[in-house]
Parts: structure tokens; sequence; C-alpha cells
């Protein structure tokens, strides 16, 4: 079975995002350690003209603190469903993608994404049901050179800066499928504690993961603001046999 990225972007501290330190943030920060679930539709226009959808539930962990990110996927896309968990380690640059008994290490060079960046638009402040949540809204453009271009939506809780939920627009620029592919991801976060409870379950690597970088392996993930990695990890992923 060959497993084709069709798209593995997710938000990222790179290119025209930039992020201050959190004690001189523009905007506001989020919690340095948290766990929370995710669900995300991501949906792209292929080249025939045809569309394509992918959905994804996780639940994911974040220690900024001591730079690392985690998160348990499980995806359905073109009637598969897989199942997969990614362990990234920022200070050392690095993450795991682990499938079953089955693990690669790669590069990852972008940094962990803390705070609102400094060049977004706010949107303004609204409220959940009969106001009973009150919300911040911000927007910036995202231009990271050879795998994504477009806007991004970044809905957080106006009190204390908890992930309520993104929306990014644009095109794809590292599918394996055409060398721009518009995309439109949705996600929504629920379940949000502050601390992550068990870290030897979120950041323990199995024992058969590699001590050196996977052959032809230099990124499996990219990173997403909120969870400070992918979906926030989304992979699209094609099946073939």
């Amino acid at each position: 079975m060959k497993v084709f990225l069709v798209c593995a972007f997710v938000i990222s501290v790179v290119g025209v995002v930039t992020s201050a330190p959190p004690s001189k943030a523009k905007f506001c920060c989020f919690p340095d350690q948290y766990e929370a679930s995710m669900g995300e539709v991501d949906g792209y226009a292929l080249p025939n003209g045809k569309g394509g959808v992918a959905n994804s539930f996780s639940k994911i962990a974040v220690d900024s603190q001591n730079g690392l990110a985690a998160t348990e996927l499980t995806q359905i896309y073109n009637g598969t469903t897989t199942k997969l968990k990614i362990i990234i380690n920022y200070k050392e640059k690095v993450d795991y993608v682990i499938v079953g008994e089955t693990c690669t290490k790669a590069v990852m060079n972008e940094p962990q994404f803390r705070c609102v960046p400094d060049n977004a638009q706010d949107g303004g402040t609204f409220y959940f049901g009969d106001k009973g949540l009150d919300v911040n809204v911000y927007t910036f453009p995202l231009n990271q050179k050879g795998l994504f271009e477009g806007n991004v939506s970044l809905t957080v809780t106006r009190d204390n800066c908890i992930p309520v939920g993104t929306t990014s627009i644009g095109r794809s620029l590292d599918s394996t499928l055409a060398p721009s592919l518009p995309v439109m991801k949705t996600s929504g976060f629920v379940n949000f504690v502050i601390g992550v409870k068990d870290p030897d379950h979120w950041f323990k690597l199995p024992s058969f993961c590699p001590k050196e970088i996977s052959e032809r392996s230099k990124r499996s993930v990219d990173v997403n603001p909120v969870s400070g990695f992918l979906p926030f990890t989304n992979l699209m992923m094609k099946y073939e046999e």
C-alpha cells in the first residue's frame, strides 16, 4: 500500500507570520501546557475539477515550556480510516510519526506557535450563545515558501486566549497531485484542560522509534498555531494498492 500526502498543511509560524516572545507579544498567548480535542474538515479542489474532503479527529497535548507537542489522530479520507500519533520535539527540531509498530523520524525546523502573530489583524470581539462565551477573532496572511500561501482566521477566548477554532483558505504548494492545490480547512476545539496530566503517555517515544533521521524524510508534519504543530495536525492522504 502506498501513501501519498495530498496536503500536510497546518498553520506554521514561518514566512510572513511572526510571533514575539510571550512576554512581548502584541496580542495574547496560549497557555503553556494544555490538552484538548479537535475536529477538522479539509476540502480541496483536484486538478480534474473534482473536490475531495478529509475528516479528522484528534486529541492533542502541548507543553511549550519544554518544547513538546503531540497528537493522536484519526482521519477518514476516501473511505479509509487511518490512525497515527505524532510527537514533536521543538528543542531538538525533530518529529516522529508513529503508525502501528512503525515509526519515522524527520527534521522539523518550524518554531512552536505560542502567541497570536504580531502581524495579525484584530477582527473584533463576539460571543457564543446567550452571551456565554466572549471570543476574539484574528486574521493574518500565511506564506510558507514551498508549502502554503493564503489566509488564516483564528478564534480564541477573550479572557485567557484558549483556542476555539481556525479557518484557513489558500493553496497547498507541496501536494503530490498538483504544484498548487486549492484548499480550505476548518477546525474546532473542545474539552480544553490546562496542564498535561500524563506526560509520558504523550511524549515518551516507543522503543522502536529510530535514532537517526529516516531516509527521504525531511519533514513529516507542519505546525498549527494553537496546537503547536500539525492538524492543528492534518494530513490528507490518498491510498493506492
